[in-house]
């Protein structure tokens, strides 16, 4: 489990830019509460393109599920991180 933890944090950053690169060019065409289930899918899909270079590989292999697994926890984290974010920065009216 702390594999999978490690994988998860380590490509949070580039799935969290990942998503606003997504929301920024699909900006009324996709409605916001579907975000989540795209960061996930993008979570996933990083974590599955770690396979496909060597440079990003860990000392310890993951199997496929357990990647599946760190993708989607990346993607929720890092939609709800930036949701965080965003919320406590906005000024009270």
């Amino acid at each position: 489990m702390a594999e999978i933890s490690a994988v998860a944090f380590a490509i949070m950053a580039g799935v969290s830019i990942l998503l606003q690169v997504f929301k920024y060019t699909t900006k009324d065409k996709v409605p916001v509460n579907y975000n989540p289930l795209i960061a996930m899918i993008l979570g996933i899909v990083v974590a599955l393109g770690t396979i496909l270079v060597p440079e990003l590989r860990v000392e310890y292999e993951l199997s496929i599920p357990a990647l599946i697994v760190a993708g989607g926890v990346a993607g929720l984290s890092a939609s709800g991180f930036y949701d965080l974010i965003a919320k406590t920065n906005k000024k009270d009216d």
